[in-house]
């Protein structure tokens, strides 16, 4: 993940966030999250692009932000 936010840092913008917080739980609950890690790709409207429980394949998630990069 370190790597891709780095690559598409003019395209992307990472968040990251601790369930264990007041605002990361609301995060959490948003978007239906029950463990952790999970990986999530959001629009630019907020919709979830893609979800990716566990630790994620870096060749899966460079492939979906590429795309959205290109629209």
């Amino acid at each position: 993940v370190d790597r891709l936010t780095t690559r598409y840092a003019g395209c992307i913008t990472r968040v990251d966030a601790n369930y264990m917080t007041p605002a990361g739980l609301r995060i959490a609950n948003a978007y239906g999250v029950k463990s952790h890690p999970v990986v999530l790709v959001l629009a630019t409207d907020n919709t979830v692009v893609t979800r990716i429980n566990g630790v994620p394949d870096e060749a899966r998630l460079a492939a979906t932000i590429a795309t959205l990069c290109r629209q």
